[in-house]
């Protein structure tokens, strides 16, 4: 029984000490060469199946976190619908062999031809440690090694100061150190004659050759196709971006000190243009008779400004008002313009379809008109552009001093009314009778009320009417009136010896009621001698009053 036993025994041994003569044990780990990781392959209409040629560390499967892929210098991404790649293994599924891969394979997704350069790009993780309290093989510490060792080679060869990629190039040029700061300190960036080593050029002064761009002031710069050098467009900025009408990149600016007014371009930064922020103006063409318009960079401080005192625009004290700023241009140097352009006489257009002229007024007290342009120099007969209005709204306690800043400031835009638009209009009628033996103004009975937008703005009344006189010989008085104050001019209807009097008339007049409240507009009548005046007549024709409010 015994021998058996041993037998038996004996096997077991043996079969044991076979058991790593039939396993399948990973090959070394290679030695890391001392070469940069990346291969370079020259393919056309393939899918490449080129040999990465270096080993690759990477756990798990996520292969694009082990290496970059570029072609023709332009670094492509896996997932690429044109230019994607994948990393595969004759060993096996590249998630469960041993690591390093030694043997990987990069394939494309469909044929393409150039450069293919394949970089060493490992994200460093670890995602797993060694058991505690046991022993680590040499290959497992070799590998862990290496792989370390790996990843810092790729790093040097990107950022290393002696023959890396920084700042950054493609792979496999190298690139020059950056000059000294004081040598760089208000210079240009550029490149030598290899286009690897930057240099720091002068931008005109001492330092270095001075550098002039091939572009001429005022037009678009373009980058040449074939040379890829930057050339000039021969299209003006201007011309380029902006369509008629418009303004870009423009403010205007209002204030008062000493008792003067300065009104100013500013951009929307609220500061002075300059050439590399300008403020850019539409104005139509210069010559009367052609239909094109240009644009023009204001790229420079530009102002107008009053004395402290005379330049009144031709409003009285306490007399809310609006002045309207205008851009002229002369053969492409812009000026400014103020002007008022309504009082009770009536409003006054500005026409930007037409060449217009001005009166000089460079910090003068004389600009003393409504419905006159005024600007530092004097125009005659050239292009404007509305840039918008300033508003008093309660006028200026001293005319022609300007103790106070506007209290509204609009700058040109969609919807901005100009001088003479009607802003709304308000309506009346009547047919009754009305009597009256007065012989003091009184009310007919018909009457309009308007609210108007703004207290600076005209309202223009008018008022259709019959009056009938009972009395031979009297005369009938009608006027239009605000409230109590009498408003335009009044009329009189005489009648004649031997008939009574008949007769329709129309009033019509401006005024400027200062106020936005809601305001009434009336027609008065009142006999000059004793008798009867009668709204309407006696056959009952109609009447009507309508308040319209004008942009002023």
């Amino acid at each position: 029984m015994i021998k058996p036993i041993r037998s038996v025994i004996l096997a077991f041994i043996l079969m044991a000490g076979l058991t790593p003569a039939f396993a399948q044990a990973p090959p070394p780990v290679p030695a890391l060469p001392d070469a940069e990781r990346r291969q370079t392959y020259a393919i056309s209409g393939t899918t490449c199946a080129c040999n990465v040629n270096f080993a690759l560390y990477g756990d798990g499967s996520d292969f694009q976190s082990w290496v970059e892929v570029y072609l023709n210098g332009v670094r492509v991404n896996f997932n690429d619908a044109t230019f994607g790649w994948t990393i595969t293994s004759p060993s096996g599924p590249i998630g469960s062999i041993a690591r390093p891969i030694t043997n990987a394979v990069l394939t494309f997704n469909s044929a393409q031809t150039g450069t293919v350069q394949i970089v060493g790009a490992r994200r460093p993780r670890r995602a797993a440690q060694f058991s505690e309290n046991s022993g680590v093989s040499a290959r497992d510490m070799n590998q862990v090694l290496t792989d370390i060792v790996a990843t810092q080679r790729e790093t040097w060869d990107k950022t290393n100061d002696v023959t890396g990629r920084a700042i950054v190039s493609q792979p496999g040029n190298t690139l020059g150190m950056l000059p000294l700061p004081s040598t760089c300190a208000g210079t240009f960036l550029g490149f030598d004659s290899t286009g690897l080593n930057p240099i720091c050029i002068a931008g005109g002064g001492s330092g270095g050759a001075a550098v002039t761009l091939p572009v001429t002031s005022g037009h678009l710069p373009v980058f040449d196709g074939t040379t890829g050098l930057i050339k000039d467009s021969g299209v003006g900025l201007g011309t380029a971006f902006y369509d008629p009408g418009s303004l870009n990149n423009c403010a205007l600016s209002a204030t008062v000190s000493a008792n003067a007014l300065t009104v100013a371009i500013k951009t929307q930064a609220g500061a002075d243009p300059t050439p590399a922020a300008a403020c850019t103006i539409s104005f139509r063409s210069a010559t009367a008779g052609s239909g094109a318009y240009s644009s023009v960079a204001v790229t420079a401080a530009t102002s107008f400004s009053t004395a402290t005192s005379g330049s009144t625009f031709g409003v009285g004290n306490n007399v809310p008002f609006r002045l309207w700023v205008t851009a002229w241009n002369n053969a492409g140097s812009v000026s400014l313009g103020l002007s008022r352009q309504s009082d009770t006489t009536g409003w006054y257009p500005i026409e930007e379809s037409e060449l217009n002229s001005s009166t000089a007024c460079s910090s003068c007290g004389t600009a003393t008109s409504t419905g006159v342009f005024y600007t530092t120099a004097a125009q005659s007969s050239v292009p404007i552009r509305i840039l918008g209005y300033l508003e008093w709204g309660s006028g200026l306690v001293s005319a022609g001093v300007w103790a106070t800043a506007p209290t509204k400031t609009v700058l040109s835009g969609p919807g901005m009314r100009k001088p003479g638009d009607a802003v709304q209009t308000k309506t009346a009628s009547s047919t009754s009778n009305a009597t009256s033996t007065s012989l003091t103004p009184a009310n007919t009975g018909l009457s309009v009320s308007i609210s108007p937008v703004s207290a600076v703005n005209l309202v223009q009344v008018y008022s259709t009417a019959t009056i009938a006189q009972s009395t031979n010989n009297v005369v009938t008085h009608v006027r239009l009136a605000r409230g109590g104050t009498f408003v335009g001019t009044s009329k009189k209807l005489l009648s004649q010896a031997g008939n009574a009097l008949f007769a329709p008339t129309s009033l019509s007049t401006f005024d400027l009621p200062g106020t936005t409240s809601s305001t009434n507009y009336a027609l008065q009548y009142w006999n000059g001698s004793a008798g009867t005046a009668v709204l309407n007549g006696t056959d009952g024709d109609g009447s009507e009053i309508t308040a319209t409010e004008i942009q002023g």
